[in-house]
């Protein structure tokens, strides 16, 4: 009787051993396991300074993109500007010339008027001082005109003048 108490020890013995075997197997050591963070601690960096260079390339090319849009909104204020010179002068020009051919006094002068910034130049001809003063007056009167200049001549009838 006394054998088969020791086999009951030898027994639990083994399967002690067996235990600690299978437990010590299934979990890694402590140094194992602290290689295996520290690996991925270093993936993990090297995955964040790649996304980190990313990002800065994006920002780098957003601020491009931005100085374009600045570029770009500059370049069409600059035309629209332009195009609002050119459509005002445009209808300055011809608020003038209708208003120069509808006044009665001018219908014998032959007026010519050119429109740049605002700026109406008057070139041609007229019978007199008259006739000059009138269009220079009618000028005045067109909105948006900002100032005129008269280039134009007198010319008078030297055959009129040799027979009276």
């Amino acid at each position: 009787m006394k054998k088969a108490p020791d086999l009951r020890l030898w027994l639990l013995t083994l399967m002690s051993v067996g235990l600690v075997a299978t437990a010590g197997c299934s979990r890694p050591a402590p140094e194992e396991r602290l290689i295996e963070v520290g690996d991925a601690v270093d993936d993990t960096q090297e995955r964040l300074q790649s996304i980190n260079a990313d990002i800065n390339s994006h920002l780098d090319a957003v601020t491009e993109l931005k100085k374009e849009r600045q570029r770009v909104r500059a370049s069409l204020m600059s035309l629209e500007e332009r195009l609002e010179h050119r459509a005002t002068d445009l209808a300055i020009f011809r608020a003038t010339q209708s208003a120069l051919l509808e006044e009665p006094a001018l219908q014998q002068a032959a007026i010519v008027a050119n429109v740049e910034d605002g700026v109406v130049t008057l070139t041609g001809s007229v019978a007199n001082l008259q006739q000059r003063q009138e269009a220079m007056q009618v000028v005045e009167t067109v909105p948006g005109v900002e100032s005129t200049v008269v280039r134009l001549q007198i010319i008078t009838d030297d055959a009129d003048a040799e027979n009276r």
